[in-house]
């Protein structure tokens, strides 16, 4: 499902309170146990991730308690669990990778692995995601977050600024980055749009999203070449 262009994959159950999801079809497995991760509003509201910090293997943690500690160069959270267990294991891919928790938060992304010790009594708080959809949306309107279909690497807000010179700057980013980075452009200038896609047809990059809302333009671009 998706939520506001949100992902929330129908196969994990959440907890709107934190923003996190869980994947219980392992709960019965003592050596598996449940996954637990971030919510794709939490990883855009953190950004590109820069460390992830965990709690130890084998520690007991109490229902929202953190399990870990993600950072951002704009943002500091603890990812708490809902429920009460003893931590398996740690994505260790995420201390030399942090910024897969945002880009790829239900898969390589996920954060840490728990055995649950209070399942029957907890689980009541978890939810599926059709029964949560009104809980996200409003906590993805408070917290003023955006999702794209791709994650930006860098991020361009040219409010009041006619698009001519936008592209120019755009252009000039374009030279410093590497193929398959992703940058966020927003602009209220009306004729951005058939700008924009004269621009993807001269230059060759992709035009990943396009979109409008009220009144502003936002412009995902990846460059390919």
């Amino acid at each position: 499902m998706e939520l506001d262009n949100c992902p929330f994959p129908d196969n994990l159950v959440y907890y709107p309170e934190d923003g996190v999801w869980v994947d219980v079809s392992n709960v019965e497995v003592a050596e598996n146990g449940v996954v637990i991760g971030i919510t794709s509003i939490i990883a855009t509201l953190a950004g590109k991730l820069s460390s992830v910090k965990f709690k130890l293997p084998n520690e007991q943690v109490m229902r929202g308690r953190s399990v870990a500690v993600i950072e951002s160069h704009k943002f500091v959270g603890a990812v708490r669990t809902p429920l009460t267990g003893t931590i398996i294991e740690s994505n260790a891919a995420l201390v030399d990778a942090p910024q897969l928790a945002s880009t790829d938060p239900y898969g390589l992304g996920w954060i840490a692995k728990l055995k649950p010790t209070k399942f029957e009594a907890e689980q009541q708080f978890l939810q599926r995601i059709d029964s949560c959809a009104v809980e996200f949306s409003s906590l993805r309107k408070r917290l003023g977050v955006r999702c794209y279909k791709e994650f930006p690497d860098h991020e361009m807000y040219e409010i009041g600024t006619e698009c001519a010179a936008v592209l120019i700057r755009l252009d000039e980013l374009m030279t410093r980055i590497e193929v398959g980075k992703v940058v966020l452009v927003v602009s209220d200038d009306p004729t951005a749009q058939i700008e924009m896609i004269r621009w993807r047809d001269q230059s060759g990059q992709m035009l990943a999203e396009n979109r409008k809302e009220d009144g502003i333009y936002h412009f995902i671009v990846k460059k390919v070449h």
